[in-house]
Order: structure tokens, then sequence, then C-alpha cells
């Protein structure tokens, strides 16, 4: 099994989204004063390496505490999509056999080279959500069925709109 380590080292002044504050690393306990020391850590939780929570879009959907641990393990596969600006219900569809014994989809964009540069935050290639939703029933039952309870409610939300 190969583990891959996407995160990056948290420090005030590494790339954030524009408008958003840098992280912060406070003074909160010394040597001196309390035997001990301890820094008061403050970031938004869009900061480096994250994962973005169902409910960072749909006010109804799951926060990621709600889930358990053992949604986030499985078998998955690396897509390389660095050649694409979009990424496709049809591109997804034409990978189907493989992507069938996997629990994970995973995109390789190729943009850890623009970390740190102006251009990370702009034009990275994005999941086409008109195509995914004109197919929501494939994408739903190949690609997030680990999410279920979550994407029922997606779906619900979805259907309204």
């Amino acid at each position: 099994m190969n583990i891959l380590d996407l995160t990056y080292v948290i420090s005030p002044d590494m790339p954030v989204y524009p408008g958003t504050e840098g992280p912060k690393f406070l003074p909160a306990n010394s040597y001196e004063k309390d035997g001990f020391k301890e820094t008061l850590l403050s970031m938004y939780s869009h900061t480096g390496t994250h994962m973005d929570a169902p409910a960072h879009l749909f006010a109804q959907c799951s926060t990621l505490d709600a889930l358990p641990a053992s949604r986030f393990c499985g078998r998955a596969v690396v897509l390389d999509v660095s050649h694409r600006t979009s990424i496709t219900t049809e591109y997804l569809q034409a990978r189907g056999e493989m992507l069938r014994s996997v629990d994970f989809v995973l995109f390789y964009t190729g943009w850890e080279q623009k970390w740190g540069k102006p251009d990370y935050f702009s034009a990275f290639p994005v999941m086409d959500f008109i195509s995914i939703l004109r197919r929501f029933d494939f994408i739903l039952s190949k690609y997030f069925s680990r999410f279920p309870k979550t994407l029922l409610k997606f779906r619900k939300f979805a259907a309204t709109k």
C-alpha cells in the first residue's frame, strides 16, 4: 500500500485564499512562567491541505466531525487531470471500469507547482457540476457511496434548485 502525503507545513507566511488571514502562532505558555511551552494556533479551516466538508456549501449537510474516521479510509485511484480545466461526468464514465474497484478517486492536478505563486488561486481544474448534476445518479452511485447520508441530503437540495 502506498501512502500519499499531501500536506504542506503550516506557517504564518504560507499561501492562503485571497482575503483570508494567514495562520497565527501566539505564545500561550512559557517555560519561565508556566513550566512548559505551549502555542496557540489560529487559522481558518481552508488553510493549507484540507478536506471540504459537505456543510461548506450546503447548510443541511454534514460537518467533518459528524463523519466517522472510517469514512476516510479505503482504496483509491489517482487520475491525472493536470491537462484538463474541467472534470466532467463523461471523463469519469470513460474510466468507469477502473473506478468501480476503489473507494475514492483522487485527482492529480499538478497544481503543487504553483504553490506560493500568484496564479495558485486562479484557473485551477474543477469539477463540472453542471455535467455532474445532469447525471447525478451515476455520480452518486459510483463515486460518493462512502457518504450516503450526506449526499442524500445534497441530492434533495440539488433537486429543489
